[in-house]
């Protein structure tokens, strides 16, 4: 498969190939955010993806560094649009106070 040959040996070839890998999957998880979550629908670093040179990383130092006060300021901004929450769970608050959860029954089963 792809994946092992881009992880087999230490070739400049094997690098272009796992970068190009990355940016194919770093593409597609991002289309995804878009379409089904607000917070990356409606924050423009996202709307553009950076410009890369082919088998190159890209560089995303314009893209926002998210942080727990972000996410607890617009928590339903980062909710799946297609799924239904049904329960609120909570973390641990082990690093600090306990952050509530939204599971789905996706999540669940």
């Amino acid at each position: 498969s792809l994946f092992h040959l881009s992880v087999s040996g230490k070739s400049a070839r094997r690098r272009t190939l796992l970068n190009t890998l990355h940016l194919y999957l770093l593409r597609v998880t991002v289309r995804h955010a878009r379409r089904q979550c607000p917070y990356y629908r409606n924050h423009p670093a996202y709307a553009i993806f950076p410009e890369t040179t082919p088998g190159q990383r890209p560089d995303l130092s314009s893209w926002p560094i998210l942080d727990r006060s972000i996410i607890k300021q617009d928590l339903d901004g980062f909710l799946d649009d297609s799924l239904d929450p049904r329960i609120i769970s909570h973390t641990s608050g082990s690093t600090g106070t306990p952050k509530p959860v939204p599971i789905s029954w996706d999540g669940i089963f």
